[in-house]
């Protein structure tokens, strides 16, 4: 018998939520800095499993939903996908005025965008 200790359910549950809470702090942040830059304010605003998008935002029910995978990305990341879901709460598409304000707001917005365009959507492993 070896001398490991095997984790309880309670320290695997608690060690699969770490993402999520560090997620959730990092877009706390951000969404208090950047609601009132931006001049928009959600009424609510969640953390998903998402398999085809990093975000996405309801601009009639001021609603975003920001991606879990985000996680596993570079913190900068997760602010571009928040500002731009606020951005579509001023500008629905993504024609020249929606990329003129993400120019203004934040202008390293394509290196961030790129990042995750190279990077798998998807992995099933967490740890």
């Amino acid at each position: 018998m070896s001398g490991r200790r095997r984790k309880s359910p309670r320290t695997e549950l608690s060690s699969s939520f770490k993402p999520i809470q560090a997620t959730t702090t990092s877009a706390t942040g951000d969404l208090a800095r950047w609601e009132p830059h931006i001049g928009e304010q959600v009424s609510h605003w969640g953390i998903k499993r998402m398999k085809t998008k990093w975000g996405s935002c309801n601009p009639s029910q001021r609603r975003i939903w920001l991606n879990l995978e985000l996680a596993k990305k570079p913190v900068e990341c997760l602010e571009y996908v928040l500002v731009h879901e606020l951005v579509h709460l001023r500008e629905r598409h993504h024609g020249d005025r929606f990329k003129s304000l993400m120019d203004q707001y934040l202008p390293r917005w394509r290196q961030y965008r790129d990042i995750l365009q190279r990077e798998p959507l998807s992995h099933e492993k967490w740890s």
